[in-house]
């Protein structure tokens, strides 16, 4: 099986060590020539922090701008501002979705550990639940594997919230490596 892509599921506040996720990815890309697909769903809360830093009002509670004429004729939501596109879509929200994941500090430091490895990468965003979105990520790119990582918690933690990683694994159609420390 060749891997040309890889896809990297990378949260925010997960407590996943970026180091250690770019442990496993960096010797698996370099190996294969693969190219990286850093991802991060963004949840709902997210959207509505970005939508402050960019100064778009969230103060109506329906995610809708004060009405505001658009070409079409109708009206832009928080999401139609932040990610172009039917904000109602399991679509990608468009490149302004890659932006703002760009910015997350695991995000960032696992791009710059696979900067100074010389990695193919390309930063992807997407709005929704992790799980499902990083399993219709891959499967939309095209990805040939899927890199999680994994904190550890305790029986009754994980028996409690459940885990992404593992929700992953489960869904994935692709064989999915889990790095954790």
């Amino acid at each position: 099986m060749a891997i040309d892509t890889l896809l990297v599921a990378v949260g925010t506040d997960d407590g996943v060590d970026t180091d250690t996720l770019a442990d496993a990815v960096v010797p698996l890309a370099e190996s294969t020539g693969a190219t990286v697909l850093l991802a991060h769903a963004l949840s709902r809360d997210e959207v509505e922090t970005a939508a402050e830093q960019l100064d778009v009002d969230v103060s109506t509670g329906s995610h809708e701008r004060p009405t505001e004429e658009i070409p079409s004729g109708g009206q832009t939501s928080l999401y139609q501002k932040i990610w172009p596109g039917d904000p109602t879509s399991t679509d990608r929200y468009g490149d302004a979705g890659d932006e703002v994941v760009g910015q997350f500090a695991a995000v960032d430091e696992l791009d710059a550990a696979l900067d100074d490895a010389a990695v193919e990468r390309e930063l992807v965003g997407t709005i929704g639940e992790p799980a499902p979105e990083v399993v219709r990520l891959a499967d939309e790119r095209d990805a040939d594997m899927i890199v999680v990582g994994r904190r550890d918690r305790s029986g009754a933690s994980q028996a409690l919230f459940g885990s992404t990683s593992e929700e992953i694994v489960e869904r994935s159609p692709v064989p999915v490596v889990v790095a954790s420390e």
